[in-house]
């Protein structure tokens, strides 16, 4: 193999090692290293250059290659078309070759539903094989089904593997599911033992800055770019702590030291662009990225052009912006919202819209997203309004505990102790205020861990009482086996509030009130309705006044906002997002 090509792809410098393969194909001699060029391609989200360079292999290599890579090439034209069940695909693939193949491909392309689907498939015509186990449990890490991860790693670990990939991928589950002392346990585990990954120095920094020993993850994550400067995620979560341990003169060191130095890739600009437009500066962000060739971009560099040129009031650059990316990345449902975002702030509604956001939702029910936006366009074209309701149908209040109760005093004080950050964090919604690290649920102290179990009690009555209008509304079943799909406090101080957004990552969210401000009804309140487009026509508002104890619960993709308060008293909340694992 060509050892810097290797080199290149291990270092995550995609678009380096493409570049050097556009420029001297001949050194390209192998099959091995011209995957990793294919792999490259669909890792910088230029599918139809892998597509490309994928047939020409099939007419130069041998006929196992061929076999597998057509089998898998039609694997991927299944996803294509939207057969999102791929059972009949596979059942005709005999090859546990191709079924490596095929899992190896579905992973570089981030496919993590079709991979879990696809690897417990395999695992019925291969029984216990090792390899496919791996496959699954880290596709269930990838869909947050950390539960399954862990369970899965822990039965590979009982049948004396010892693979170091594999007890750091359980760790990464175990922090990701919140256990992060035990994950860093492991992580530091295998550091003693001489494993010297950027990816594990990464990794110890996350668990690191989850329990708040800020010190101890700069200094891992300093590892990491020491090791791998190219890989972007370290510079991100470098520079992120050190905006919110207050230390703003040190904020895009890590990135300028390396430019200085002459070391460069389109990742680490994309990055860098993303970490500049978190403290608001788009026009340094947009000078950073249009210096990138157009048809080299990434998709995370599109999407952030994008959203510089919107945030510039440039929509018309934007939107010819994103015609042209909707040519590069035509299947991409992130670049089909930015399109149909940016035709509602242009005030060019259209049916066609509606439609695009509608095919979107048919592939990926569960993205909020796009039903978020699609409740925008909805308004400008009655004739494909879905079955009206009213909001408060789907929004649901209940009291939970009483004020000043022991268990209210508790979990005040728990509270306390984990939002020790007095900095507001970065790529939030909240203004003045902060926000803890990690997850607060699965609960390790006694009050949260009541209070867990009554949010979960809660989360039940919704779903007993609602399931039928949410998937009237939706396509969506709400199914009783629920999980935290995260979980957090917030603290607002005086004139706080929160800007309208959704709730992504989940597809049911809600908020429980722990201390509030005496304050007039007009201040402090949730309102549901109000979206971040200014849209012509205006959906009904809402407006839910916070009651001390009292939980909110509500559908993720609904738009929602707090009004700004004044007092010197803060308003501590604790909100978090619910998955259910259903069949849509």
């Amino acid at each position: 193999m060509n050892e810097k090509a290797v080199s290149l792809y291990n270092s995550c410098k995609y678009f380096t090692l493409i570049e050097m393969y556009e420029n001297n194909p001949n050194i390209f001699k192998d099959i091995s290293t011209l995957n990793l060029v294919v792999i490259s391609y669909i890792k910088t989200s230029n599918i139809f250059q892998a597509r490309k360079m994928m047939l020409n292999l099939l007419q130069s290599y041998n006929k196992h290659y061929v076999d597998i890579f057509i089998d898998v090439n039609n694997l991927f034209e299944c996803n294509e078309i939207k057969i999102n069940n791929i059972k009949s695909a596979i059942s005709t693939f005999d090859s546990l070759k191709f079924h490596y193949e095929a899992c190896k491909l579905l992973k570089e392309l981030n496919m993590s539903d079709l991979l879990v689907e696809f690897a417990i498939q395999s695992l019925n015509i291969f029984p216990e094989d090792r390899k496919l186990q791996i496959y699954l449990a880290n596709g269930f890490r990838c869909i947050g089904e950390y539960s399954k991860s862990i369970k899965l790693f822990e039965k590979l670990l009982s049948n004396g593997e010892k693979s170091k990939a594999i007890r750091h991928n359980y760790a990464l589950s175990l922090r990701l599911i919140g256990d992060p002392f035990k994950a860093l346990s492991i992580y530091l585990g295998l550091e003693k033992e001489g494993l010297r990954s950027f990816i594990l120095f990464h990794n110890i920094g996350n668990a690191y800055y989850d329990i708040q020993e800020f010190a101890k993850a700069k200094k891992y994550f300093e590892i990491s770019i020491y090791l791998n400067p190219y890989y972007a995620e370290s510079h991100e979560a470098l520079n992120f702590l050190i905006w919110e341990t207050g230390d703003y003169n040190n904020y895009l060191n890590s990135y300028q030291k390396l430019f200085t130095n002459g070391v460069n890739s389109i990742e680490l600009l994309v990055s860098y662009a993303k970490c500049l437009k978190l403290i608001g500066s788009y026009t340094e962000a947009h000078k950073i990225l249009s210096t990138i060739d157009i048809n080299s971009i990434s998709l995370e560099g599109a999407k952030s052009l994008v959203e510089c040129l919107q945030k510039l009031d440039s929509l018309n650059s934007a939107y010819k912006y994103c015609c042209k990316f909707l040519e590069l990345f035509p299947d991409n449902s992130d670049i089909i919202i930015e399109f149909c975002k940016l035709s509602l702030l242009r005030k060019q509604p259209s049916i066609d819209i509606t439609d695009k956001l509608e095919s979107i939702l048919l592939a990926e029910p569960k993205n909020q997203f796009a039903r978020a936006y699609l409740s925008i366009s909805q308004l400008y074209n009655p004739g494909k309004l879905p079955t009206q309701f009213k909001k408060e149908e789907l929004i649901y209040v209940d009291k939970i505990f009483t004020k000043n109760s022991d268990l209210h005093v508790g979990i005040k004080k728990e509270l306390l102790a984990l939002n020790i950050s007095s900095v507001q964090p970065l790529n939030q919604t909240l203004v003045n205020g902060t926000q803890t690290k990690g997850d607060l649920f699965p609960a390790k102290s006694s009050s949260l861990k009541k209070l867990e179990d009554l949010i979960s009690a809660s989360v039940l009555t919704y779903i007993k009482n609602k399931k039928e209008l949410y998937h009237k509304t939706t396509n969506i079943y709400l199914l009783e086996n629920f999980r935290f799909a995260g979980s957090w406090s917030v603290s607002l101080n005086d004139r706080g509030f929160h800007s309208q957004h959704i709730h992504p990552d989940g597809i049911l969210s809600g908020v429980v009130y722990i201390d509030l401000p005496e304050i007039s009804e007009d201040e402090g309140g949730l309102l549901f309705g109000r979206s971040n487009l200014d849209e012509k026509i205006k959906s009904d508002e809402l407006k839910v006044t916070p009651v001390v104890g009292e939980i909110v619960l509500f559908p993720s993709y609904f738009w929602h906002g707090t009004v700004p308060f004044v007092s010197k008293t803060k308003r501590v909340t604790v909100a978090f997002d619910i998955l259910v694992d259903n069949k849509n």
